[in-house]
């Protein structure tokens, strides 16, 4: 009747709107609720990181979805109607993007970070909110003569060297959309 390009372009038009929707009410529900910066820069940045990282997870889909023809092993591993239970490939990719665990203590597969759309996501998020804010964080340190060392450092810095922020902004999100046109 038909091939699979109508069906795949038809599908990925009738799902545009959800892709822009669904990112924008969330950061409006919580981007201000949660304190974030009020720059309206910084807001669009935020807005389109979160709609490119959406575009990438269903590229994800899109893809695993055209490998695997088993419906009961595609649940499994993708989460389809099922939130929270059964996620087999969800769990890397949150523990591969940096925020749980440093990249680095990845012991093996520390080189699948760079497929994870949620550690460009989080790359470009925190750099964006982080990244110019000024604001220093003191620590205080006992020498060794026993004199206290006021240590001042950029929350940034901080932040970045936490989560392992390698890349800028504009880099996050050219990959991020690199990865949605792959997948």
């Amino acid at each position: 009747l038909y091939s699979v390009s109508p069906y795949f372009f038809a599908k990925i038009l009738s799902e545009l709107p959800f892709f822009f929707l669904l990112p924008l009410s969330g950061a409006l529900l919580y981007y201000h609720g949660c304190g974030l910066n009020d720059d309206p820069d910084k807001f669009f940045i935020y807005l389109l990181t979160l709609i490119l990282t959406y575009f990438a997870g269903s590229g994800y889909g899109i893809f695993l979805g055209s490998l695997i023809s088993d419906r009961k092993v595609l649940v499994t591993l993708l989460p389809v109607q099922q939130f929270f239970k059964k996620q087999i490939l969800n769990v890397p990719m949150m523990l591969l993007s940096g925020y749980f665990v440093k990249i680095e203590n990845v012991v093996g597969l520390g080189y699948l970070s760079y497929i994870s759309c949620l550690k460009w996501g989080l790359n470009a998020a925190a750099v964006n909110e982080f990244k110019d804010l000024g604001i220093e964080i003191t620590t205080q340190v006992i020498g060794s003569n026993g004199q206290v060392i006021h240590l001042k450092e950029d929350i940034y810095e901080i932040v970045k060297e936490q989560f392992s922020l390698d890349y800028s902004i504009t880099a996050s999100l050219a990959v991020l959309g690199g990865l949605y046109l792959f997948f």
